[in-house]
Parts: structure tokens; C-alpha cells; sequence
């Protein structure tokens, strides 16, 4: 385990839902209170009871919806840590250039901590594999643990039904959480499918944890 104690991290937290006229943002990037309008109810009722959705094991690189394994989240920068593509273990870039996505490799990324469904590939997916997004995403997506921190249900229900997570500071505690390393059409995205600024905004915290290993 090591310690990221120097590294600020930018942490969504959950507001109370607003009340009122959406936003122009809002109507065009439908999420928390809004219901995407591709979804039929019997999907939308889905989305609720399974949330937070399923997570990966440990850490992985999310890539235009698929998630290849981290082998170790720490040897290197996000970018350049081992990942598992198949029997073999490459860098995330030898990966991303074979992809043809070696432009994401040098992008300058802020580092999220997601505690809820922002942790799950398939929340992901949906987010940055949709129309109206400008490019394929790449979100390095570390899985570390949060010191003064735990996880609780916050005061307001999402389109779906679902009563969201989000973070308070009760000290003593350590909780889960998954660092989403953003880059700034990345981060944009995530702000427009989180109401930042009505429902959720930034904050920040130390010290977080991250494994030496996957698991």
C-alpha cells in the first residue's frame, strides 16, 4: 500500500436535487434528476435497482467502453502502468498506440475520486459511449482507499429511482473509492452528466491509499 497524501484529489459531492427549469447543459447531457431520453421505464427501473453497478476486482484503463485489467496501478505514471490485453501484460501507451488513441498518451489529467457508479465500467459507458461525446474516452481508473471519509446515501433520488452516494468526513473512518483520471474533455463530460454547480461540486481531500497491486 503507499500513500498519496501530497496528491489533490477533486471529489464530486452530492447536493440536494434542485428544483426548477433545467439548464441548457443539463437538457443536453440528461443525468441525476433528468432521465436519459433513449431509456424505456422497464430500462430506466433497471438502472436503479442495480446501483452502484458491478466494479472491476482493482484498478483498470477504460478505453471507449472496454476495461483492461492494471497489473500494477503504481509502476509508473497511468499512461504507462502495465495492463493485461489478453495472455499478454503491455503498457497502457504500447496498448493505446496500438489502438490508434496515442494522442490521449500526453494529455494532462485531473485526478476524480468516484465513490458510486462513476467506479463501474458500465456507468462509464454509458456516459462517454454516447451520442453527442466528441471523442472516445481513455480514464486510467485507480482504485485506492480514503482516509476520514465513508460512504453514505445521499438526501435526494437520481432519474432513475436511485438514491445516490456520496462522501462525508467522519474521522476514523477509511473508505473505498476509485480515482477517475480525467482529461479536460473528459472532465467536462463528467461535469455535464453530474449537474456540477446544481446538484454535485467540487471539493478536495487527503490522504488516500492506493494497493501495490490490482486487488
Amino acid at each position: 500500500m503507499v500513500s498519496l497524501s501530497r496528491l489533490k484529489l477533486a471529489i464530486l459531492v452530492a447536493a440536494v436535487c434542485l428544483v426548477g427549469t433545467p439548464g441548457a447543459a443539463e437538457r443536453d447531457h440528461p443525468a441525476g434528476c433528468t432521465p436519459p431520453a433513449t431509456l424505456t421505464c422497464e430500462q430506466l427501473v433497471a438502472l436503479g435497482y442495480a446501483y452502484p453497478y458491478a466494479r472491476e476486482a482493482g484498478s483498470y484503463l477504460f478505453v471507449n467502453g472496454a476495461a483492461y485489467r492494471c497489473v500494477d496501478p503504481l509502476n509508473g505514471p497511468p499512461m504507462y502502468a502495465p495492463v493485461q490485453v489478453g495472455s499478454k501484460v503491455v503498457t497502457a501507451a504500447k496498448l493505446l498506440k496500438a489502438l490508434g488513441r496515442a494522442d490521449h498518451i500526453p494529455r494532462r489529467r485531473r485526478p476524480v475520486i468516484g465513490y458510486g457508479s462513476n467506479a463501474a465500467v458500465s456507468a462509464l459507458t454509458r456516459k462517454y459511449v454516447a451520442p453527442g461525446v466528441p471523442e472516445p474516452a481513455v480514464i486510467p481508473v485507480t482504485r485506492a482507499w480514503l482516509s476520514d471519509y465513508d460512504g453514505v446515501w445521499s438526501p435526494h433520488l437520481a432519474f432513475n429511482g436511485a438514491m445516490p452516494a456520496t462522501i462525508v468526513p467522519p474521522p476514523g473512518t477509511v473508505v473505498e473509492v476509485w480515482i477517475t483520471w480525467l482529461d479536460d474533455l473528459e472532465l467536462r463530460r463528467m461535469n455535464q452528466t453530474e449537474g456540477v454547480g446544481t446538484r454535485r461540486d467540487f471539493s478536495s481531500a487527503s490522504p488516500l491509499t492506493v494497493p501495490s497491486t490490482a486487488s
